[in-house]
């Protein structure tokens, strides 16, 4: 029988691990003229090298590289002061006018109801009354504050208000004629003018009894 060769093809799996080791050896060759030894190694044939590891790429060039995060964040925080610098200026002017007008209503326009706590009705109790004025100046506040008069509305019902009181000032028996009418107004405002989220004025604010069975003032 004819004995194979360690390199045919039918050999063994060691002839293959030893053609592998062979290979792997450096192989070696010396000068004629009695230099150093030279030694170098195969490479690998291309279709059987070892790729890189999965998600290891080589490094972009520098020149295709995208925004770095750092900048990205900059320019966006750059762009909301941008709009909110927008917001302000476009939006301060009404603030600043609604502002004026509410501080107008709290100084101006509610106040002199409360000049009618100095006068009793007769067959009033004190504390009803006290009550009722105090409660058609928590009338006038809320709907003059309202944001939904201007500074000319205000100022005409401010001075319709000191009108009226300084009549029942002057007629003390008709101050309760006269608060009803003016709470009869100012409700009649406030139900032309309803805002968003609260509730009407005859919820939030029904008519006093003192009130509800006065006709109107002479």
């Amino acid at each position: 029988m004819e004995r194979r060769r360690p390199g045919d093809r039918g050999d063994t799996g060691r002839g293959r691990i030893l053609r592998l080791a062979e290979a792997d050896t450096p192989m070696t060759t010396t000068p004629q003229d009695g230099g150093p030894t030279r030694s170098w190694k195969t490479e690998e044939p291309d279709h059987v090298r070892t790729p890189p590891p999965r998600g290891l790429e080589p490094d972009a060039p520098r020149g295709r590289r995208g925004i770095s995060g750092r900048l990205f964040v900059l320019g966006s925080l750059a762009a909301i002061a941008g709009v909110w610098l927008i917001l302000v200026g476009v939006l301060r002017p009404s603030l600043v006018e609604s502002k004026r007008r509410a501080e107008f209503a709290r100084r101006e326009v509610a106040p002199p109801i409360l000049e009618l706590l100095k006068i009793h009705p007769a067959g009033v109790d004190e504390r009803a009354w006290d009550e009722t004025v105090r409660d058609a100046y928590t009338l006038v506040a809320t709907t003059a504050e309202s944001g939904s008069l201007t500074i000319e509305d205000e100022t005409a019902l401010r001075d319709q208000i000191r009108g009226e009181v300084a009549k029942a000032r002057e007629q003390p028996d008709t101050v309760v004629a006269v608060l009803s009418a003016l709470w009869d107004h100012v409700a009649d405002i406030a139900r032309a003018h309803p805002r968003p989220g609260v509730p009407d004025v005859d919820r939030r604010l029904p008519k006093p009894a003192v009130l509800a069975k006065t006709g109107p003032a002479s």
